[in-house]
C-alpha cells in the first residue's frame, strides 16, 4: 500500500507541476482554474452559461468548453511547448483533442465547443 501512496503523491505532484508549466498558457488564453468534483469532465455538457476553463484531474489537466474561434491557436501553442514541457517534466505528455460540446440557442443554432485533454 505504501507504493500505491508513493506513486499516486507522484502523479498529483506531476500533475502540478505540469500545472505550474502550463500557467503562462492558461494566462495568455484567459482560461480560469475551476475545481471539479467529479473525475467526469463531460458533465458540463449542456449547461447554460459556456465559459471556457481548466480543471485538474489525478492524471491530467482538462481544458474544456473551448470556442471555436480559439480552438486552432490553443492547440498549435500546446504542441508548440509540449517538447519543453515534456523536458521539464522528464516525462513524456499526451494531447487528446475533443470535440463534443454543444450550446443550442433557443433550439435553432448549435455551436460545437472543444476540449484538450493534456495527461502524464
Amino acid at each position: 500500500m505504501k507504493w500505491i501512496r508513493e506513486y499516486n503523491t507522484y502523479k498529483n505532484n506531476k500533475i502540478q507541476e505540469l500545472e505550474d508549466y502550463l500557467q503562462e498558457f492558461f494566462d495568455k488564453f484567459r482560461i480560469p482554474f475551476e475545481e471539479e468534483e467529479e473525475e467526469d469532465p463531460f458533465k458540463h455538457e449542456y449547461e447554460e452559461d459556456i465559459q471556457i476553463y481548466y480543471s485538474l484531474y489525478s492524471s491530467y489537466i482538462f481544458i474544456a468548453n473551448i470556442p471555436p474561434n480559439g480552438y486552432t491557436d490553443m492547440l498549435s501553442e500546446i504542441k508548440r511547448i509540449q517538447p519543453n514541457i515534456e523536458k521539464r517534466l522528464g516525462t513524456h505528455i499526451t494531447i487528446t483533442e475533443y470535440d463534443c460540446w454543444r450550446k443550442e440557442y433557443y433550439r435553432t443554432h448549435s455551436t460545437i465547443y472543444s476540449a484538450i485533454k493534456i495527461e502524464i
